[in-house]
């Protein structure tokens, strides 16, 4: 036995660090072959589901097989146009799934979230749709990238922060969540996630990192109180968070629109509700299909017990999702021209909506004021009928009132954003906090 690493020559060195690697070595081949067990146990789809002629509803785009009037006269080619045209939106979401062989998350001993990170998979997807929007704008499709373009770096970077790896670059990914749910709510690695705990470490993480200058608002019981959001979206000078001189950068068209300084924060709403017991209700069915036609849909995060999806369409009775459950290997972060391929699913997979576990968190992206504003005429009138989501002018409880400040956004975050230069495509760009 060596009682001080003096006492440990170069050989014993080398032979420890063999040793180390040997074990390495063998945990990464356990994990690869546990990770092909489980997706044979698991397997995904390879044939497309069975569509109807009604329109397939989006996030804010609809797909329209078939008018009512030539439903029948419609030739299967035409048909074949707008299912194409679907799945190629379809394909373009990004796609995070159970990975093996990442870094060591937190204090544990797991390289991998196969079996327990569902819900966070499902959580990262929705957030990466709210960044491809603000960025890329909604008809932002993969198709449209081409290596070496402005567009391609962009989107590379937004991929680039939600890859399996602790480094500050990597702010969303699976690592930094699971710490903050560990400050948060005590969360280990390896723990179950609801609806609202992904929520509100969502919106911790979001608001220190802020990209764009977004910020994130969580409802607490299903509804969206105005004077909430305007305290959020509206910091005024020398408050905590405030924008002040904060560059506005965002990429809806070619090119970057730098203004002068922000009035409003684009935002992020997620609304954990819970609609029903074992299933949900189908008295919400009707108004729960609606929110995916509202153009600031950001869709829902749900699943079936002990299994999260991410929903983002619709048709008839049914739901289209992202299936987190498929194991891949977990690509390098350091390799700037890592392979994106398993970050797209091509085969959305069906369900019906009666089918989908009641509790769940339905999303939504608003770029500026007036989005907000008419996000909160369409829901108001929606909660005419069987409401899912209320809107209120006023927060009856200043207790519940959600701030920056009670995040914990410090004037001193690291915020981070897009870096424009065409010639590092995998960096992120600091900026000061005002």
């Amino acid at each position: 036995m060596f009682n001080t690493e003096e006492d440990i020559g170069k050989d014993d060195w080398q032979l420890i660090e063999t040793e180390k690697n040997n074990r390495t070595s063998f945990t990464h081949i356990f994990q690869n072959i546990k990770g092909k067990l489980y997706n044979l146990y698991h397997a995904a789809p390879t044939q497309l589901p069975v569509f109807s002629l009604s329109p397939i509803i989006m996030l804010g785009k609809s797909y329209f097989i078939s008018s009512p009037l030539v439903r029948y006269k419609e030739t299967s080619e035409s048909q074949n146009k707008h299912i194409q045209e679907f799945l190629e939106d379809f394909s373009s979401r990004l796609w995070f799934t159970y990975r093996v062989n990442f870094p060591i998350l937190g204090t544990s001993t797991l390289t991998t979230d196969m079996g327990w990170g569902c819900m966070l998979r499902a959580g990262q997807m929705m957030l990466a749709q709210a960044f491809i929007t603000h960025y890329l704008g909604r008809e932002w499709k993969l198709t449209s990238n081409k290596n070496g373009t402005l567009k391609d770096s962009v989107y590379r970077q937004i991929l680039g922060w939600f890859i399996d790896s602790p480094a500050p670059k990597n702010q969303f990914s699976i690592h930094h969540i699971a710490q903050q749910a560990l400050t948060l709510f005590s969360k280990k690695a390896g723990d179950w996630f609801e609806p609202s705990s992904i929520s509100q470490v969502l919106k911790l993480l979001l608001r220190k990192h802020s990209p764009g200058r977004m910020t994130m608002y969580v409802s607490r019981d299903g509804t969206i109180y105005k004077d909430d959001v305007e305290s959020i979206c509206t910091c005024e000078e020398g408050t905590v968070g405030s924008p002040k001189r904060a560059p506005f950068i965002q990429l809806p068209v070619d090119q970057p629109i730098i203004g002068d300084y922000y009035v409003w924060r684009p935002l992020i709403i997620l609304l954990p509700v819970r609609l029903g017991l074992d299933r949900i209700n189908p008295i919400y069915h009707r108004t729960l299909m609606l929110f995916f036609s509202l153009p600031q849909s950001l869709g829902i995060i749900g699943g079936r017990p002990r299994s999260s999806y991410y929903y983002v369409a619709n048709q008839d009775e049914y739901v289209f999702y992202l299936d987190p459950h498929i194991v891949h290997t977990a690509v390098n972060p350091e390799n700037p021209d890592f392979s994106t391929e398993t970050f797209h699913c091509n085969i959305p997979q069906k369900m019906a909506i009666g089918d989908m576990d009641p509790s769940l968190a339905i999303g939504f992206y608003c770029r500026d004021r007036e989005d907000f504003e008419k996000l909160c005429d369409q829901l108001q009138t929606l909660s005419l009928e069987n409401a899912v989501i209320y809107v209120a002018d006023k927060n009856p409880d200043p207790s519940l009132r959600d701030s920056l400040r009670d995040s914990g956004e410090a004037s001193n975050s690291v915020l981070c954003d897009i870096n424009f230069s065409l010639n590092d495509s995998c960096t992120f760009m600091n900026l000061p906090s005002h």
